[in-house]
């Protein structure tokens, strides 16, 4: 039984712990590419700030069988992308080795509509792109709902990308070479996506996020799709040394067609030249406004207040004896954006980096108030670096409750 995280949403979502119960969707299996070997998955659900799970159970093949763990590499709506990587101990570990899949789940929350689904999707080899590359478009047409994914790979020609477009109704792929209109500056030339967002789902609109430059974005279902470069409202930076992956510090989400652009920096105090927490700032642009930033919201991590005694049973202190226990106490990093609320945003936190525990905490930016506090195990996190997927899609969930 292999297994990930996602940070999932539901339709009537608390930031408040609950009780122990995960909610599980029905479960649904497919058929792998080569042998025809059967493959279950599971979603475990949980309301946030608590980790949900997905699994999936591949009953005649063992660990060895695995290259990696199988990744949900993006989620939209009703839809997630899951890569399943098939190992062959006599080859190298590439795209044409991965199966890939689509899950759908169930058209409304109740067991009379369509059940969900699992769909092999034909290999993309020889078509190359990262898993961070690759975003999913919700395609609403004559004969449904369906889906599109569509992934970006930079070329060594500067300001050329490889544009790769999957069709859920024509089921294949296609590939063509875009570029950006008017050109990157050269000094951008390397873009490094660290996500794709979905912004207009009716307008066909996605952009490929590099959290240390920019959006490039594009309308995927275009006859002649152009890349158009929208910078961030901070400075571009190049390099940053020992700060790691842009997605420990930034992040950035769409949301019924806005953007909205998340930022945390050190807060360095004068006097002593020392670090002591951090300041957040947010930013949201649409394209009404032309993408033009705007600013909404900054707050200090000294500003936020535990207020719930829930809440400081929680957090641990640090020494073990001391009964002052705040934010400032723990590791915070890598933030999410709530999808549903326009101020919540998620962090993961840990006393030490190398610690094995974890907390995903929920923080209220515009009353700076700690709203959720959820306690998980992080064996397999290095460091502070989030290794789970925000999601909605268990609001497309016929769901069955159990308590274990």
């Amino acid at each position: 039984m292999l297994h990930a995280r996602i940070l999932a949403v539901e339709p009537s979502s608390t930031t408040k712990p609950t009780s122990p119960t995960t909610r599980t969707p029905p479960q649904v299996e497919c058929r792998t590419r080569e042998d025809g070997q059967l493959i279950k998955v599971t979603f475990c659900l949980a309301k946030t700030p608590l980790l949900s799970h997905f699994c999936i159970h591949c009953p005649g093949m063992g660990p060895e069988k695995f290259g990696t763990e199988p990744s949900i590499l993006a989620t939209e709506e009703r839809f997630a992308l899951l890569r399943v990587p098939i190992f062959c101990p006599s080859r190298q570990m590439f795209q044409e080795h991965s199966d890939y899949f689509i899950y759908q789940a169930s058209s409304l929350c109740r067991p009379s509509q369509k059940p969900p689904l699992l769909l092999l999707l034909p290999n993309p080899h020889p078509l190359e792109f990262a898993d961070d590359a690759i975003g999913i478009l919700t395609h609403h047409s004559h004969k449904g709902v369906t889906f599109v994914l569509a992934a970006l790979q930079p070329q060594s020609e500067i300001g050329a990308y490889k544009f790769h477009l999957f069709s859920g109704e024509a089921d294949n792929w296609t590939s063509r070479v875009v570029s950006c209109d008017p050109s990157l500056p050269q000094r951008y030339s390397f873009w490094c996506i660290d996500k794709v967002i979905t912004i207009d789902t009716k307008g066909d609109l996605m952009g490929w996020v590099d959290l240390w430059r920019g959006i490039l974005m594009c309308d995927v279902l275009s006859k002649n799709p152009v890349l158009q470069y929208v910078p961030l409202p901070t400075p571009v930076v190049r390099h940053v040394p020992g700060m790691g992956s842009p997605d420990i510090v930034r992040d950035m989400v769409a949301v019924r067609g806005t953007v909205k652009y998340f930022e945390m920096k050190p807060k360095v105090i004068v006097e002593t030249r020392r670090i002591q927490g951090w300041i957040a700032t947010t930013w949201s642009t649409q394209i009404e406004h032309s993408w033009k930033w705007h600013e909404e919201c900054i707050f200090d991590v000294f500003d936020v207040v535990i207020d719930r005694n829930n809440h400081i049973e929680l957090l641990a202190s640090p020494k073990g004896n001391d009964n002052t226990k705040t934010i400032l106490s723990l590791r915070v990093a890598s933030p999410a954006l709530s999808l549903e609320d326009d101020y919540l945003v998620y962090f993961m936190a840990k006393i030490h980096s190398s610690d094995d525990n974890a907390w995903i905490i929920s923080v209220d930016m515009k009353n700076q108030s700690l709203q959720g506090v959820a306690e998980f195990s992080a064996e397999r996190t290095l460091g502070v670096q989030c290794n789970y997927l925000r999601s909605t899609i268990s609001k497309f969930m016929y769901l069955k409750q159990s308590t274990r």
